[in-house]
């Protein structure tokens, strides 16, 4: 977006820096309700529930 103008680049860095932070934040709360067992009642996809095709 700096490249055309639209931004400056100083902008352009702090809007990366700023998604920068929530992505962490996600990883961060994600790892904390992985931990806790938030939403294991889901049945999630693995290796031993999928049918062998070999």
């Amino acid at each position: 977006m700096a490249l055309f103008g639209a931004l400056g680049p100083a902008s352009v860095v702090q809007v990366y820096e700023v998604a920068e932070v929530v992505v962490i934040g996600n990883g961060t709360r994600a790892a904390r309700a992985h931990r806790l067992g938030v939403g294991s009642s889901e049945v999630s996809p693995t290796c031993e529930s999928q049918p062998s095709t070999v």
